[in-house]
């Protein structure tokens, strides 16, 4: 991909020479130089036809998270290849690195919760994931330095969840929910391993009986609502929907005919078709008329469209402007 017809690199798409001394004025080992190249290598083939100088965040966001879906990739591999892009875009072309939006991408040397974002993120975990174990991280991360902890083990971390419960009186689910967190940091941005915790004292969970409403409490609380919301809560309360996956639903995943929705990387990154209630159905049919309707005139006023994954922009770059796609 690097090579011209007579085997040697192509100098304008990939400075080879100026790169590895930007290498060497960042430390980088010499034995690790190799395979930094490599995954410049790998980076200018992920942009295709695109110039390696036009390269920027996103591109290298979509190209770490091509990695991450790739299930032998593990974590060590993920912080080389991100280290390896960021030296080359920001010491060889001058781009910016850390953008006025959250960063997500760093390399070992930058704030670990940088980098904790940078593994959620080419794991394609939820937002709402990433948010919690980060900040469990930094709750862990202060809980150390108050206690002059310089290396964070897994003696500290012990401590730590202890602490949860003698101290703050957390619920078991909001315990376990920190030990997931613990796992996760040392296991994947760390690098050491959580270790064994032995047995450390865990939240007693308290036994309550659920509170369900019946059939009857739910039609009138449906009722209650005006078309727009009791649409919503009907497709979350007769399709099974998580609350995101409706969020996430696209015109194209709607089938009024077959009256089935297709729920596309839900929980699990997994696909699936539930039923579409056959109540809501021409409410729905309405409601999508008139949307489209609305997603005319944006057009035309030039509208950005809806939105997508980097990767799959370039693979489909009219689609956001098209109806099926609308979200």
């Amino acid at each position: 991909m690097l090579d011209d017809g007579d085997g040697s690199r192509d100098e304008k798409k990939f400075p080879v020479d100026e790169y590895l001394r930007a290498l060497s004025l960042a430390s980088v080992p010499v034995e690790r130089r190799q395979w930094y190249v490599r995954w410049v290598e790998r980076f200018a083939a992920f942009l295709v036809e695109k110039p390696m100088d036009a390269a920027d965040r996103d591109d290298a966001e979509a190209f770490i998270a091509s990695l991450g879906r790739r299930p032998r990739t593990e974590a060590w591999q993920i912080r080389q290849a991100t280290d390896a892009v960021r030296i080359l875009l920001t010491a060889v072309f001058g781009k910016s690195w850390i953008s006025a939006r959250s960063g997500s991408l760093g390399d070992s040397g930058e704030d670990p919760l940088i980098l904790l974002g940078t593994i959620c993120r080419a794991r394609h975990y939820s937002p709402k994931t990433e948010r919690a174990y980060a900040n469990w991280t930094r709750r862990f991360l202060r809980f150390c330095r108050s206690r002059g902890i310089d290396t964070p083990d897994t003696e500290a971390c012990r401590a730590f969840l202890e602490h949860l419960v003698h101290i703050d009186r957390v619920a078991a689910s909001t315990q376990a929910q920190a030990l997931n967190a613990m796992s996760f940091y040392f296991n994947q941005v760390a690098g050491t391993g959580l270790g064994n915790l032995g047995d450390f004292e865990k939240s007693r969970r308290a036994r309550r009986l659920p509170v369900v409403l019946t059939r009857q409490e739910v039609m009138r609380l449906l009722e209650a609502m005006d078309d727009r919301h009791r649409l919503m809560a009907g497709l979350l309360y007769g399709g099974g929907l998580r609350l995101m996956e409706l969020v996430r639903l696209r015109v194209k995943d709607v089938d009024l005919e077959r009256r089935q929705l297709t729920i596309r990387d839900g929980k699990g990154r997994k696909d699936r078709i539930t039923l579409l209630p056959d109540r809501y159905r021409s409410l729905l049919a309405t409601h999508l008329e008139r949307v489209q309707e609305i997603h005319a005139l944006d057009l035309d006023r030039r509208y950005a469209g809806a939105t997508f994954w980097p990767t799959l922009a370039r693979k489909y770059p009219n689609a956001p402007r098209e109806w099926p796609w609308h979200s």
